[in-house]
C-alpha cells in the first residue's frame, strides 16, 4: 500500500502546481515572487539565459525554422548577403536583427546616435522600390525616390517625376522628368524644366525661369529677371518687370513689353506690339526717361547721336547724291540735279491801310513793321518777320518811304538781321537816311542775295545813330518786304 500513496502525494503535489500556474499566470524560476507584469521571471547571479541557435541561410529563411511565427526569436549564427549573427526576431516576413553594441560601434545592421564605424559598403535607405521619406515634428523634410528624384526641404514635392530634384520649403519638381526646383514655393511642372528664385514658374516643356516671382509658361520660353514673364514658345524676357507673350519674341530690358510675333523690345519701357519688328526704347516726354541712343558718344543728346561717319546704301546711292526725305520721312538717295521744288517758294508783307505807321527810338535796335497783308507760299508770314521752310539762296527785297515829323532832324540806319536777333547782321544790307526838316520824305530800296536754312527768319531792323529827334513815321504805300526762293540746295 506504500508504493501507491507515494505516487498519489507525488501526482497531487503536480496538479497543485498547475492550478497554481494557471490561477497567478506568473511563472518565477530561481524566484518565489516574480514581477506582476511579467509571463516569467527567471534570477540567477551567475548564470543566464541560453536561447536556441540556429543557422539562418538568409532574412527571408523560412527552411530551417517552417511556418514561424511573428516575434519568434532565436540566435542566428550565420553569415550572409542579407543577415549577419545575433539576435533576430521574424516579423512580416524576414528576420530582423536586435540592435546591439557591436552594431552600433562595428559592423552591425543598426545605427547609433554617435555615429557607426563603417567599411563603405553600408547604407541607410531602403533595398526595395520605394521613396525614402525623412520627417521633422511629422512634416516632411526630405524625399528620396528610386526613380532618381529628391527633395529636400519643409513639404517639398517631387511627385512622381523622373530625375528631379527640389529644394526649399513647398518647392515642386512635378514635371513629367528632369524638373529642377530651388527656392521656397519655386515650381518646376514641365518635363524638363528648371524654376530658380522664390515663386519662380517654369510650367511647360523645357521652359526655365530664374528669379523671384519669374514664370515661363511657354514652351522652350526663357525668364531672367524679378517679375517677369514669358508666356508663348520660345518667348524670352530678360530683365525686371518684362512681359512677353509673342511667339519667338524677347524683351531685354526693364518694364518692357512685346504682343508682336518674331519681335523684339529694348531697353526701358519699350514697347513692340506689331509682328516682326524690333523697338529701341521708349518714347517719354520725360527727357529723364526718354531713350537716347549713342554711336561713336558716351552722352548721347538725341534720340540717336552718332559721332563719325554713316553708310546708308539702298541701290541708288551713287557720287554726289543726296539724301533726301518724302512726305513719310523715308529716306533715299537722289540726285540734286533730279530734285525740283514743286512750286515756287516766296513771300512778301506790306499795308493795305494809308495810315501811317510812327516810329519811335528807345535806346536799342527795333524791326520795322510793315503791316498785316502778305503773301506767302513755304514762307511763313508775320507783321514784321518772314520765316523759310526750304534751305536755298533767296533774294530778299525791301523798300521803305519814311517821312519826318515835327521836331529836330534825324539820322538812321536801317539793316537785314536774322533769326531775330539785331546783332546777326546780314552783310552788305545796311542803309543810311537823315531827315533835316519836317515833312521829309525819303525812299530806298536794298536787295540782297542771302543764304538761308529752312526755319530761319529775316526781318529790317532800325537804328536812330544821329540827331536830335527820336520819332519818323512809315508810310505803307511805298513800303514793302518780301523774299523769293532762287536756288535751293539740301
Amino acid at each position: 500500500m506504500r508504493p501507491y500513496s507515494q505516487h498519489k502525494n507525488v501526482f497531487a503535489f503536480l496538479l497543485l502546481l498547475f492550478f497554481s500556474s494557471y490561477i497567478f499566470a506568473q511563472v518565477g524560476i530561481g524566484t518565489t515572487d516574480p514581477n506582476g507584469s511579467s509571463a516569467l521571471e527567471i534570477y540567477n547571479e551567475n548564470a543566464g539565459l541560453l536561447i536556441p541557435r540556429v543557422t539562418l541561410t538568409s532574412a527571408t529563411d523560412v527552411t530551417t525554422i517552417p511556418s514561424p511565427a511573428d516575434y519568434l526569436m532565436v540566435f542566428n549564427t550565420a553569415t550572409t548577403a542579407t543577415i549577419t549573427p545575433g539576435l533576430v526576431y521574424w516579423k512580416d516576413g524576414s528576420w530582423l536583427r536586435v540592435l546591439n553594441t557591436s552594431d552600433s560601434s562595428s559592423s552591425g545592421s543598426g545605427w547609433a546616435l554617435t555615429g557607426n564605424s563603417i567599411s563603405g559598403t553600408e547604407f541607410l535607405g531602403t533595398t526595395n522600390y520605394t521613396q525614402l521619406n525623412f520627417k521633422a515634428n511629422s512634416v516632411t523634410m526630405a524625399q528620396f525616390h528610386p526613380n532618381g528624384s529628391v527633395a529636400l526641404g519643409r513639404s517639398a514635392v517631387i511627385s512622381s517625376s523622373y530625375h528631379s530634384f527640389a529644394i526649399g520649403e513647398q518647392a515642386d519638381a512635378s514635371g513629367e522628368q528632369n524638373a529642377y526646383a530651388f527656392g521656397t514655393t519655386a515650381k518646376a511642372s514641365g518635363s524638363k524644366s528648371m524654376a530658380l528664385g522664390t515663386s519662380a514658374i517654369a510650367s511647360n516643356t523645357e521652359s526655365y525661369a530664374f528669379g523671384s516671382s519669374s514664370t515661363a509658361s511657354g514652351y522652350r520660353s526663357v525668364v531672367a529677371g524679378v517679375s517677369s514673364t514669358a508666356s508663348n514658345n520660345n518667348a524670352v524676357a530678360i530683365g525686371n518687370q518684362n512681359v512677353v507673350s509673342g511667339l519667338n519674341s524677347m524683351a531685354l530690358g526693364y518694364d518692357s513689353q512685346v504682343t508682336g510675333d518674331n519681335a523684339v523690345a529694348l531697353g526701358y519701357q519699350a514697347v513692340a506690339n506689331n509682328p516682326n519688328t524690333i523697338i529701341l526704347g521708349n518714347t517719354s516726354s520725360n527727357a529723364w526717361y526718354r531713350t537716347k541712343v549713342g554711336i561713336g558718344t558716351t552722352n548721347p543728346s538725341a534720340s540717336l547721336d552718332l559721332e563719325g561717319t554713316l553708310q546708308y546704301v539702298d541701290g541708288n546711292e551713287s557720287d554726289g547724291y543726296v539724301l533726301v526725305s518724302d512726305a513719310n520721312g523715308n529716306a533715299s538717295w537722289s540726285d540734286v540735279n533730279d530734285l525740283e521744288i514743286s512750286s515756287a517758294v516766296f513771300g512778301e508783307i506790306y499795308s493795305s491801310s494809308a495810315s501811317a505807321q510812327n516810329f519811335s527810338w528807345s535806346g536799342s535796335a527795333q524791326t520795322l513793321t510793315f503791316g498785316s497783308d502778305n503773301y506767302e507760299n513755304s514762307v511763313s508770314a508775320s507783321t514784321s518777320t518772314l520765316t523759310t521752310s526750304v534751305t536755298g539762296l533767296y533774294r530778299v527785297t525791301f523798300t521803305i518811304s519814311i517821312e519826318k515829323g515835327t521836331g529836330n532832324s534825324i539820322d538812321l540806319k536801317m539793316y537785314l538781321a536774322t533769326n531775330g536777333n539785331a546783332s546777326n547782321i546780314v552783310p552788305a544790307s545796311s542803309a543810311y537816311v537823315s531827315l533835316d526838316s519836317n515833312s521829309d520824305i525819303v525812299t530806298i530800296t536794298i536787295n540782297k542775295f542771302v543764304q538761308l536754312n529752312s526755319s530761319d527768319s529775316i526781318a529790317v531792323f532800325w537804328e536812330k545813330v544821329g540827331g536830335n529827334s527820336s520819332n519818323f513815321s512809315l508810310l505803307p504805300e511805298g513800303s514793302s518786304f518780301n523774299i523769293e526762293l532762287l536756288n535751293y540746295n539740301f
